[in-house]
């Protein structure tokens, strides 16, 4: 693994998610969890190839936990999530409007927090036909107010014949 800067680390992807998970677990029991992300090291990155943006290695994943949380009350606790998330160097969330109302949530609380355009956001289209598709990522880009998007991905090769050509017209348009 290499920093950004160039320069090997001697850590491998799994040990460093154990330590990270680690960290977090023995921070979070001790009641410092607003603390966890000034005690955690910044996270390793790695360059997209097309644009030469660099991205940590770990996202924020949404799927269930971010599907419920519709009233404010619910939402609070996910909000202090992307928070500390932010603050401990991440950039990228990863969801679905497949999983139900998380791309909603995700798109409001970055709203609330002013960090639609900071966010490496990475969504799925995981429909049948062009139009279907079409349909569905013109939804996801209404729910966080970004095109385009960072990635989009076809969930699970769902109708992959006719989602990739549709994602690779869009993006020669950029």
């Amino acid at each position: 693994m290499s920093n950004n800067k160039g320069t090997s680390l001697n850590l491998s992807r799994g040990d460093f998610l154990k330590t990270l998970g680690g960290s977090g677990v023995a921070l979070a029991a001790s009641g410092f969890m607003p603390e966890i992300a000034q005690a955690m090291a910044k996270l390793p990155t790695r360059r997209i190839p097309g644009s030469g943006e660099r991205i940590p290695i770990l996202g924020l994943g949404t799927s269930r936990v971010f599907n419920r949380a519709m009233s404010a009350e619910a939402r609070a606790p996910l909000k202090e999530v992307i928070q500390l998330h932010f603050a401990g160097g991440g950039t990228l969330i990863d969801t679905a409007p497949g999983y139900g109302k998380a791309e909603i949530v995700v798109g409001d609380l970055l709203r609330e927090l002013g960090a639609t355009q900071k966010t490496f956001i990475a969504t799925k289209v995981r429909t049948d036909g062009r139009e279907e598709g079409i349909e569905s990522l013109n939804e996801s880009f209404k729910r966080f107010g970004k095109t385009p998007l960072d990635l989009i991905q076809v969930q699970s090769l769902r109708d992959w014949e006719t989602q990739l050509p549709t994602l690779r017209e869009w993006k020669a348009a950029e």
